[in-house]
């Protein structure tokens, strides 16, 4: 029977990288979401980091995987520092980081609905300056287990990244590094998807591309997927479905799971979809298997799906870790 890993990877090329942005994010929670025109006092305010890829190493790292690094640009300021202190704080490596100098840290106001949970941002960003290939390839690929990359508007740049990664592939058989990407802001990442083993397609995504639920995207995206690869997509409240790439695909090969709602009431869902796809990796890389089936798809994203809930039950990400050693059971 495959088992979900409780130990901590430390072995020297078993290192996650998940390369995007870092931003400072200002948390403001609200009674409710207030009307346009008027002056409003916030319940409570507060500073931290953020970005998706920062999100996504936070809870790798407490889920139990030891060996996890963010790849990001940072500016000059002492908004950059507390992020990267931040990131250090979790034991995440930042030491490949590329400073931005004459740049502020990108920015984030974050407004969260406490009758709902829901989380509206407004975010600044300005013309700082993305990880480039050249960025990424300099990196010794010997060291890293799995890729991560989160879908930027650098398109052209990530497909550099992809296919230097499946270069060297190519000629590194003893080590294969796996590659995962999230598509998430509707962009054309037509040149991206071709070339990763594990997708992760939001619904905003999805609606945007003319997909209406779940299935769909799948089926859609995954026309142009490569052969053996994973494609998730998760629909919030919905669950998520997945699939394994096979021609031809059809409904039948699509897994599906429900979301699990927290006990005590959906509280904040900024970074719900981060604590997913981390949640997914971590199961994908711990599950002990002979390769991937449908049992082992569902297994995988029932376990974001569950990480995803709990987080939507607290405010921020610091996770109880006891309480993750039951989801890992």
């Amino acid at each position: 029977m495959a088992t979900l890993s409780s130990k901590k990877e430390t072995d020297v090329n078993n290192r996650i990288l998940c390369m995007g942005l870092l931003c400072l994010d200002f948390v403001y929670i609200l009674s409710e979401y207030p009307e346009e025109d008027t002056d409003v006092r916030a319940l409570s305010q507060t500073k931290s980091r953020g970005g998706n890829a920062s999100t996504n190493t936070t809870i790798l790292a407490q889920l139990g995987w030891e060996n996890v690094e963010f790849l990001g640009s940072v500016g000059d300021t002492m908004d950059s520092e507390f992020c990267l202190d931040d990131l250090r704080k979790y034991g995440v490596i930042v030491e490949n980081c590329v400073k931005r100098e004459g740049f502020i840290q990108p920015n984030t106001c974050a407004i969260i609905n406490e009758s709902n949970g829901s989380r509206t941002l407004v975010h600044y960003h300005g013309d700082f300056p993305e990880i480039n290939s050249s960025e990424l390839s300099a990196l010794n690929l010997n060291l890293y287990k799995l890729i991560h990359l989160e879908g930027r508007k650098n398109v052209d740049e990530l497909a550099k990244m992809l296919k230097h990664v499946s270069v060297w592939n190519s000629t590194h058989s003893h080590h294969k590094v796996m590659t995962s990407f999230e598509l998430e802001k509707p962009r054309d990442f037509s040149q991206i998807i071709p070339y990763s083993d594990v997708l992760f397609i939001s619904s905003e995504y999805s609606l945007d591309k003319g997909y209406e639920d779940m299935q769909t995207a799948i089926l859609g995206v995954g026309e142009y997927a490569k052969e053996g690869s994973l494609v998730v997509c998760a629909w919030g409240s919905e669950g998520a479905s997945a699939a394994i790439k096979k021609s031809p695909m059809t409904s039948e090969d699509i897994v599906s799971v429900s979301a699990f709602p927290p006990v005590s009431g959906v509280k904040d869902t900024l970074g719900a979809g981060d604590c997913f796809i981390a949640a997914c990796l971590y199961a994908l890389l711990s599950i002990e298997h002979n390769g991937l089936d449908k049992e082992i798809v569902s297994r995988v994203i029932r376990f974001g799906c569950r990480v995803a809930g709990y987080k939507c039950g607290q405010y921020g990400f610091h996770l109880n870790a006891d309480t993750l050693d039951l989801y890992k059971q």
